[in-house]
Parts: C-alpha cells; structure tokens; sequence
C-alpha cells in the first residue's frame, strides 16, 4: 500500500476527513505533488528532510487546527483605511527573455 491509497483510506474514515496529512517522498517531481494533493494530502516534503520544514509545517497544521472555522467567525466589516494591498504572485516573477 503506497501513501496515495493510505491517505484515501484515512479520508474515508468520517473522523479523520480533516485530519492533515503531509506526503514525505523521495519524489519531487510536479506530477507527483499533484497527485498526492489531488488525493487528499494537505502538504508534501520532499527527500531529504528539512527537519525545520517539517517542525513548522506541523506547528501551522496544530495551530490552523486550533481555529474556529471561517463560516464561524462573526462578520466584519471593511473599511477604506482597513484594506490592505494584494501583490499577485505573478506580479513577482520576471519577464521572459
């Protein structure tokens, strides 16, 4: 059983459908990130193992988890001096040549 099926299996279970999982592989490739997303995971590492990179992975997942969901949070309103700016990732990249 590879961790795609694990992770299907995970998520067929009704109490851990929420539960995060972080593909680690010695793949690295995009197809391979794809497929383990695609599949229910919530993040993926790659081999070697940044023991930082998994340390604060983790801790986002316990915390993110830690948080009421946003359909249960009360409204809020914006404001003109509270909005704040957006930079688009693609905004960030350079030109092609």
């Amino acid at each position: 059983m590879n961790g795609v099926e694990v992770c299907k299996k995970l998520r067929s279970i009704p109490h851990h459908k929420s539960t995060p999982v972080i593909f680690v592989t010695l793949y690295d490739d995009f197809q391979n990130r794809t497929q383990s997303l695609q599949n229910g995971g919530d993040d993926f590492i790659s081999k070697p193992i940044s023991p930082f990179e998994l340390i604060v992975k983790a801790t986002v997942f316990l915390l993110n988890a830690s948080k009421p969901p946003a359909s249960k949070l009360p409204a809020q309103t914006t404001t003109a001096s509270s909005k704040k700016s957006f930079i688009s990732p693609i905004a960030l990249t350079s030109p092609k040549s």
